[in-house]
């Protein structure tokens, strides 16, 4: 609450030395095309919380193909309307997971690599304000309340066992010595290994948009979005060759961050061409990590090779533990060209 105070507060200071005389309305339309570069993790505790971090998934270095559509429109009374969309296809990325016997990360038991080089990600955000300008007409500010929508589908592939050791052998050595028996359990490829991972963040933020016109011919802008309540669900499978197979869901709460910075050029009839810059950082406190569905046909139970731990203990339990977190952070950098229709003349 004493965040939102703080930011309320300099938005109203800032707008103090702006005015709302703006006699005209203003149109903008923006469609950009171009790099992006997500990060994405989560990790659990096991049951009672022990350990304290159970199992880690990591999606490094998705880089994607990304298209944007962005439009603003300003009223003759100074009310603004903004909706912006994307959508990308994930080109290349690798997948990391891990398993720990031991609280703070110690006795790695299981390891496995993998490709992450399948799936799209698309983004619908939506808000209202109310724009202020300065004196000459050369700043533009607008105060935000909006909405927005994030979904990522990844994808494991072609993964390989790189670390196995069945955890009833942690016990007979120290972790000093683990290294040594890393070599247990099968290692290698893990033939018919299937993992998709459906993260979704949602919820309200604050936020300000502003642009300044340079030169006639050349416009700088921007935008600041303050996620302070922001909700976030994923849900997941895993099946390995239809042995063993689990469902789960993630719930938490958590807040972002996202900034952007762009410039135009005019190229005339309101025309513009410029580049356009965008940074998204998203993370979760704790919340539940939960076994919705669970099956394992191996007659060997303590087989690790191709597996994520299981918190359940019966196949038609479902069960929760502790979410210690999950994290997203995003940056692209793309060309665009827009139409501003209060520049036609």
């Amino acid at each position: 609450m004493c965040k939102i105070r703080t930011w309320l507060a300099l938005v109203l200071i800032y707008s103090a030395y702006l005015n709302a005389e703006f006699n005209q309305p203003m149109c903008n339309l923006d469609i950009s095309g171009g790099y992006r570069h997500d990060n994405v993790e989560w990790a659990f505790a096991g049951g009672s919380h022990s350990p304290s971090e159970l199992w880690r998934m990591k999606f490094n270095d998705l880089q994607l193909w990304e298209i944007a559509a962005n439009y603003s429109y300003t009223t003759c009374n100074n009310y603004y309307i903004r909706l912006n969309g994307d959508y990308g296809r994930i080109l290349s990325g690798h997948c990391r997971a891990i398993g720990w016997a031991r609280d703070n990360k110690h006795a790695e038991f299981s390891s496995i690599k993998g490709k992450a080089n399948k799936g799209h990600v698309y983004d619908v955000t939506g808000g209202i304000g109310y724009t202020f300008t300065s004196n000459g007409h050369r700043f533009i500010g607008t105060p935000v309340l909006g909405y927005s929508w994030r979904y990522q589908f990844l994808n494991m592939f072609d993964a390989d066992q790189v670390v196995n050791l069945p955890r009833a052998l942690l016990g007979i050595y120290e972790d000093a010595d683990l290294s040594r028996v890393h070599s247990r359990g099968k290692l290698g490829h893990i033939n018919g290994l299937k993992v998709n991972y459906n993260p979704r963040w949602f919820g309200p933020f604050l936020g300000f948009d502003w642009m300044v016109i340079v030169e006639p011919c050349f416009l700088v802008f921007g935008r600041v979005e303050w996620y302070f309540a922001e909700q976030f669900r994923a849900n997941g499978k895993w099946n390995h060759r239809d042995r063993y197979l689990l469902d789960f869901s993630h719930h938490a709460a958590g807040s972002g961050l996202v900034l952007n910075l762009g410039g135009n050029y005019r190229l005339g009839n309101g025309w513009f061409i410029g580049v356009e810059g965008e940074y998204r950082n998203f993370q979760t406190g704790t919340g539940r990590h939960t076994v919705n569905k669970f099956k394992d046909s191996n007659k060997n139970k303590d087989i690790i090779f191709g597996k994520m731990p299981n918190t359940a203990s019966r196949e038609e339990e479902t069960h929760s533990v502790r979410l210690n977190r999950a994290a997203w952070n995003s940056y692209c950098i793309e060309i665009s060209i827009a139409y501003r229709y209060w520049c036609d003349t």
